[in-house]
């Protein structure tokens, strides 16, 4: 069974990312990241069916992986010229 860690590291989240996503303080998720607390089944499946995703429909063939400066806020994109 794979770890919550695994699974965003799949999807290119960092266990930050996701706490953002769910709107949850950092500490929960990393408590179910080291196994203190469980996982709700209800998060597991939908992480697990993104990390999948992110698997069978990989970046377009010639993608240059570019990262947003890490000042800019989670699902916000720099306006480029």
């Amino acid at each position: 069974m794979k770890t919550v860690a695994d699974l965003c590291h799949e999807i290119g989240w960092s266990l930050q990312h996701l706490a953002a996503h769910l709107n949850l303080n950092g500490r929960t998720v990393r408590r179910w990241a080291d196994g203190t607390n469980p996982v709700p089944d209800n998060i597991y499946h939908w992480l697990y069916v993104l990390a999948e995703v992110h698997r069978l429909c990989p970046f377009p063939d010639g993608w240059v992986n570019q990262r947003a400066p890490s000042d800019v806020p989670l699902g916000v994109s720099e306006d480029r010229d």
